[in-house]
């Protein structure tokens, strides 16, 4: 039996290159980030040794075990208490769908880039709220959860167009979506 072992860094080279890309997105050579899953700081890391701006990172990490310095919790608790203004992005690097965490996003108006990794994991279930707020009934997901797995990627996109995002930038391996957006 082969053990498959979830990293914190895969594609690393790709995460850096896209958040290299959001940052020459904007005009301006001091970026403010919150990243929400930081793990040891290694895709940001890799970003600050390549580029000249400069970049002030607010981390949060659940894991005792990380290096640098981070808020230690949950993200999902400490995410609703920001003031969003100060943030030019926001980065959600997860395993699985972020859901909670892009509805504060949303409902608090934030403006800028949202960095994320949606990852259909296990089975390939999507979020429930995730999937009431494209319209489908409790009803529905409870009579055959399975069936909501499929085109993932799709319904997240019609997920973030109920926010009016239109586009988004990336790198997609299987049930692996690594994007930004911008809210305008």
């Amino acid at each position: 039996m082969q053990t498959i072992t979830k990293t914190d860094n895969s594609f690393l080279n790709k995460k850096i290159e896209l958040r290299l890309k959001a940052i020459n997105n904007i005009n301006k050579s001091e970026i403010n980030i919150l990243e929400a899953y930081s793990g040891d700081g290694k895709i940001w890391g890799g970003v600050i040794r390549q580029t000249d701006k400069k970049l002030n990172i607010l981390k949060i990490e659940i894991k005792n075990d990380k290096k640098g310095v981070y808020l230690k919790g949950k993200n999902e608790k400490f995410i609703p208490l920001f003031d969003f203004s100060n943030y030019d992005i926001i980065d959600f690097d997860a395993y699985g769908v972020p859901y909670n965490q892009l509805e504060v996003v949303f409902l608090k108006n934030f403006k800028g880039i949202v960095i994320v990794t949606f990852i259909q994991t296990g089975m390939g279930n999507l979020h429930d709220g995730f999937l009431l707020k494209l319209g489908f009934s409790k009803k529905m997901i409870e009579k055959c959860r399975t069936i909501f797995t499929k085109n993932g990627l799709q319904k997240m996109m019609d997920y973030l167009s109920c926010y009016k995002i239109k586009e988004i930038e990336g790198f997609f391996i299987e049930r692996k979506s690594y994007f930004f957006f911008t809210i305008m």
